[in-house]
């Protein structure tokens, strides 16, 4: 019995690894995937990193300026979120809020907002209040809330 349960164990494995090659080889020609492509992005990759290296300073103002604007993002977005959490902290308690089906869903909002990435967040801000500061603010700042 020991042996019948060995070899269909291995033929299982057999069929898997086909099917996973099968699957793989569909993948590269459903994608396009051709050699001359993968050449073609390799030499654009080295320009790239050509580009990059060595790197140029030549306004070390702007890049102390970026500096301080994300540290000055993170310090606001830490602010804003733990007075914001402090309130819903309240209202996440049973005893202090007012019914409890305003703590469970403030718990459940909380772990919602704890299940989504940070850039994830980042980007639904970017789109809705557009480049700058502001969405980083707020990302960061319902990031520090979901902590609660």
């Amino acid at each position: 019995m020991k042996k019948f349960q060995d070899s269909k164990d291995k033929m299982t494995k057999r069929i898997i690894l086909f099917l996973a090659i099968v699957l793989f080889v569909y993948s590269i020609f459903q994608l396009e995937i051709m050699p001359d492509r993968i050449l073609k992005s390799w030499e654009r990759s080295q320009h790239l990193l050509f580009g990059m290296i060595p790197p140029t300073l030549d306004e070390p103002i702007d890049i102390a300026g970026a500096a301080l604007e994300s540290l000055q993002v993170a310090v606001m977005g830490t602010l804003f979120g733990v007075i914001f959490s402090v309130i819903l902290a309240c209202f996440a308690a049973r005893n202090l809020a007012p019914h409890w089906t305003i703590s469970y869903a403030v718990k459940g909002f909380a772990a919602f907002v704890r299940a989504v990435p940070a850039l994830i967040w980042a980007i639904l801000f970017i789109i809705a209040v557009g480049l700058g500061p502001t969405p980083g603010i707020l990302a960061w700042q319902l990031i520090v809330l979901g902590c609660l």
